[in-house]
């Protein structure tokens, strides 16, 4: 499910001293955020920007498989944190045919895309099935081998 970071995707370009994208300070509210999705009967979360933008999952980069690209979150400004695994991902990409990017995407494009997936190094590869009640497309084949690629 979708929930709201409160803070608009390029919040951390004006002000960098909010220290966007360090993970200790997001502790409390990634465990908050986990047990409202519990509540409402969703697996986990998304996090949104005000403006209406995917940023990531709790403890878990997001990408999207979607006309020819593996896509990812930029970090910077919209204090994503960098991934480990999804910048491995993003570099074994041309393997599977894809061009890595980094791109700002709505949830809807979620509903469009070949697949998406919330990855850690934990965790693994975990494919978003539906969002917020909605079906997401996925592509088993390609599932497996970004698992593969990053070492899962």
């Amino acid at each position: 499910m979708t929930l709201s970071n409160g803070r608009a995707s390029d919040v951390f370009t004006a002000a960098p001293w909010l220290l966007g994208g360090a993970k200790s300070l997001s502790y409390g509210v990634n465990v908050a955020a986990k047990r409202e999705a519990l509540a409402r009967g969703a697996d986990d979360v998304l996090f949104t920007s005000t403006d209406g933008y995917a940023l990531e999952g709790p403890t878990s980069g997001l990408l999207v498989a979607r006309e020819g690209r593996l896509l990812a979150v930029p970090s910077g400004g919209t204090g994503v944190l960098e991934s480990v695994t999804v910048s491995v991902i993003l570099e074994a990409a041309a393997e599977f045919g894809l061009t890595p990017g980094r791109e700002l995407l709505r949830p809807a494009d979620l509903l469009t895309a070949d697949g998406a997936w919330l990855v850690s190094t934990v965790r693994g590869i975990c494919p978003i099935l539906t969002l917020d009640g909605e079906a997401v497309p996925q592509d088993p084949d390609l599932t497996a081998r970004l698992a593969c690629a990053a070492g899962f």
